[in-house]
């Protein structure tokens, strides 16, 4: 039996043939080839330093070799623990001021109404990530040295030594120094994908409320303002979203969606029938042939269900000739209950008049 070619079976192409089909790419591929070959795996030739005692007029080749002495000083050297401890400390601000200060001026470009101000303040705080490390450190030393125009400020309003603050040997002020300059040239790039995430939440978010002129600004005060009102009572319910506030005037209504007052007796069914409940599930309203229910989970004493001997596991369908397919359903009835239709899981219909 002949064997037959995988129609998918890919097949090897010259290099020679490639390179004429494809000589675009390649084209495009030297620059970036060069690059990297150039700034990344040059230069870590220079690694040798570390190991010899390296002197620029003899260069790689006839520098004396040490081996690891030059570590051994390193790590025996007085100032290891300092430098260390500082790098530690450097470290946890940037990872803490430095994290929170880009969402921080996120949130503060979001309130900006100006759209033309805001990109002005947004495309200028990008400028500084561009700018050189060595112009930076170059700017930060004209600024803090002693006759630098922070350092005189710093002198002038709160009586601080004038003096260069680089050499000031207290280990917080190189901390605030350097902290202050990575904010500066990164604060700025580092908000562009909260900025862009912010834009992109819904503007109902942004919404505020206020019922009778009261502002709404927790769930707490909304019930209070709420609980101040009875059923079919008027209350101006002003939104505001943006810039733009709407009127809106509100008729109160009770749990039963009416707007008559509720009878202390008759405030929570479910409460009255002493007992827990939970919806029918969909197989044994199958089982039972019912459309819906609320089955009877637990029985407390003393109360009505308790009263009617209803027993664990009842399936309630009806009260007061009124169906009960769902908890929603139950917990929205209001008034005396009366009457109690439903069925047990195994098949039982029962009914239960209440008579006080």
């Amino acid at each position: 039996m002949a064997k037959k070619d995988n129609p998918f079976q890919t097949r090897k192409v010259p290099w020679k043939k490639d390179l004429k089909m494809n000589w675009g790419v390649y084209l495009m591929f030297i620059p970036i080839f060069l690059y990297t070959l150039v700034l990344h795996y040059i230069p870590m030739f220079g690694i040798v330093m570390a190991f010899e005692d390296y002197d620029i007029n003899k260069g790689y080749f006839k520098s004396p070799w040490v081996g690891m002495a030059n570590f051994v000083e390193l790590f025996s050297g007085s100032d290891f623990p300092r430098a260390i401890f500082n790098t530690v400390v450097i470290a946890l601000l940037k990872c803490t001021v430095g994290f929170v200060m880009p969402i921080l001026f996120a949130c503060l470009l979001s309130l900006l109404r100006s759209k033309k101000y805001k990109r002005t303040v947004q495309t200028s705080s990008y400028l500084p990530n561009f700018v050189a490390a060595v112009i930076v450190c170059f700017l930060v030393q004209e600024f803090v040295k002693q006759d630098g125009p922070i350092t005189l400020l710093l002198h002038h309003l709160f009586g601080l030594e004038n003096t260069n603050l680089l050499a000031d040997p207290n280990p917080p002020t190189f901390w605030i120094i350097y902290l202050v300059m990575g904010i500066w040239q990164g604060i700025g790039w580092g908000s562009i994908m909260y900025v862009a995430a912010i834009a992109t939440v819904s503007g109902d978010l942004h919404e505020a409320a206020a019922i009778d002129g009261v502002k709404i600004d927790a769930p707490s005060t909304l019930q209070e303002q709420i609980a101040k009102h009875r059923p079919n009572d008027r209350v101006k319910l002003s939104v505001k979203r943006g810039a733009s506030v709407k009127q809106i005037e509100v008729v109160l209504r009770n749990k039963a969606g009416k707007t008559e007052l509720l009878a202390k007796e008759d405030t929570d069914v479910a409460e009255t029938l002493g007992g827990r409940f939970a919806e029918a599930g969909a197989a044994l309203c199958r089982e039972l042939e019912i459309r819906g229910g609320v089955q009877v989970t637990s029985v407390r004493q003393g109360g009505l269900l308790a009263r009617a001997r209803v027993r664990k596991g009842f399936v309630i369908t009806h009260i007061n000739d009124r169906p009960v397919r769902t908890l929603q359903e139950l917990q929205r009835l209001t008034g005396k209950v009366g009457s109690i239709d439903g069925v047990y899981p195994d098949g039982r219909a029962a009914s239960y008049v209440l008579v006080e």
